[in-house]
């Protein structure tokens, strides 16, 4: 049991405290609002001017009036000062809230001995509180860009600082009292597969196939064109139909195949194969019997009304025959300020947290997290599994090879280790064509 002495109440602090004590330590806290001689210690103080085994003072602010969604930075200030744990103000950050302590990166320094508003700093990374600033601006797709975000301007996006923390937090608990135990945590490999197409050629149509045939021609990928009509005339596989690679590698490390899987009508940015075709029907039951199987929710359906996206689930639940409640939205298409509307289509699962730009750690972590609505200042039944890594980030948004890409993977697998977090990463069906890039997922696999 661990006492925490605050007059500070918000849903916000209520959240971060049931994450950090019931969910990643598993210990039971209380919250009392003065220390006595009676309270069960150890006791975490989180109020400005108290002391005790752990002081974390609550960094504050002169509040700034603000309209939501419309953040006013020229504004006058009042003069009261508000923990950033209840404010408005943590819609953005200033230069001086990030800094080193002990060689680790924090946000919120204060003066207390820990050094940082612990609460305030794992709240600003969970919530996703930067990405609600109107004023950032976003990528061509609408994507809230790592370059703006607190982590990548300090240069720690490939450190998961919210479990680091945590771990600090931890080690002075055990010094106060060592006869405290936690709830263990391993280290866990967590790959899956984004099929946004199974097949290259095959099930396509004539119109497209020919016009492909001839783009191959005209820009002399002659390679491109013999294999086309090989695989058409079916004297070849189809080289994107890899999935009985991919199984039999993940069953060979004993590791759940989990595939995500596009059921999108035709458009600019999804390119899949009719969903209501006679081949994608047979493929999603087949491959439903052999793997975990949810849906890949496509471009249009966050971009367009919310009835594609009913849709696409409606289409998802009648060929897999589950329900569509865990997705990995297309093109990790989805900023925390969207993520509050798929509970109304019953969604309980997300893996979609991730910069397709940079790999690392967008919200500070590689252990799954409930998601805080902040525009509404709630608690959500959502459940967020972070993606550390995917294919297209190193191969073509940072143009490495998968010899160069390894390098950056190790690094990142160590910092994951470090705090026994889960190594979640993303491969896309068409990349096991490739035969360097399929080596280099089995090379994490044995990692």
């Amino acid at each position: 049991m661990v006492t925490i002495v605050t007059d500070i109440r918000s849903p916000r602090l209520d959240y971060v405290l049931d994450y950090i004590f019931s969910e990643r330590l598993g210990i039971d806290y209380n919250i009392v609002f003065e220390q006595t001689a009676d309270t069960p210690q150890p006791v975490i103080s989180y109020k400005v001017g108290a002391q005790s085994n752990i002081t974390i003072a609550p960094r504050t602010y002169n509040e700034v009036r603000s309209v939501f969604n419309n953040i006013d930075f020229t504004t006058s200030q009042r003069t009261e000062q508000v923990p950033v744990i209840q404010g408005n103000v943590p819609n953005f950050m200033r230069q001086t809230d990030a800094t080193i302590i002990d060689q680790m990166p924090v946000i919120f320094p204060t003066e207390c001995n820990f050094g940082f508003d612990l609460f305030a700093a794992v709240f600003f990374m969970l919530a996703r509180v930067e990405e609600y600033n109107d004023n950032a601006p976003l990528d061509q797709h609408g994507r809230f860009m790592a370059s703006q975000s607190i982590a990548l301007k300090n240069n720690w996006l490939h450190i998961p600082v919210v479990d680091v923390w945590i771990e600090k937090l931890k080690a002075e608990l055990l010094t106060i009292d060592p006869t405290l135990q936690f709830k263990t945590e391993k280290f866990e490999l967590s790959p899956s597969t984004d099929v946004d197409s199974p097949w290259c050629y095959l099930h396509k149509g004539i119109l497209r196939n020919t016009v492909g045939l001839c783009r191959d021609l005209v820009q002399l990928k002659l390679s491109n064109a013999i294999t086309r009509v090989m695989v058409l005339c079916r004297l070849k596989s189809d080289p994107h139909f890899t999935f009985r690679k991919i199984l039999e590698m993940n069953n060979k490390h004993s590791i759940e195949s989990h595939f995500f899987v596009l059921l999108a009508k035709r458009g600019k940015y999804d390119k899949s194969v009719n969903p209501s075709s006679k081949a994608m029907t047979k493929f999603v039951k087949e491959l439903s019997k052999q793997a975990k199987v949810d849906l890949h929710p496509s471009y249009a359906s966050c971009k367009g009304s919310f009835g594609t996206f009913g849709e696409e689930q409606q289409c998802f639940e009648q060929l897999a025959g589950k329900p569509a409640n865990a997705i990995r939205q297309h093109y990790l298409l989805r900023n925390a300020p969207e993520y509050h509307w798929l509970e109304n289509f019953g969604v309980t699962t997300d893996y979609t947290m991730s910069y397709a730009s940079h790999a690392g750690f967008r919200a500070g972590t590689c252990h799954p997290f409930p998601f805080f609505d902040f525009a509404n200042n709630r608690f959500t039944n959502i459940s967020i599994h972070p993606l550390v890594l995917m294919d297209t980030t190193l191969s073509e948004y940072q143009h490495l090879s998968a010899n160069d890409a390894k390098q950056q993977i190790a690094n990142l697998l160590t910092e994951v280790k470090k705090v026994n977090g889960q190594f979640s990463f993303l491969w896309h069906n068409s990349t096991f064509a490739n035969t360097q890039w399929a080596q280099l997922y089995e090379w994490i696999l044995n990692q």
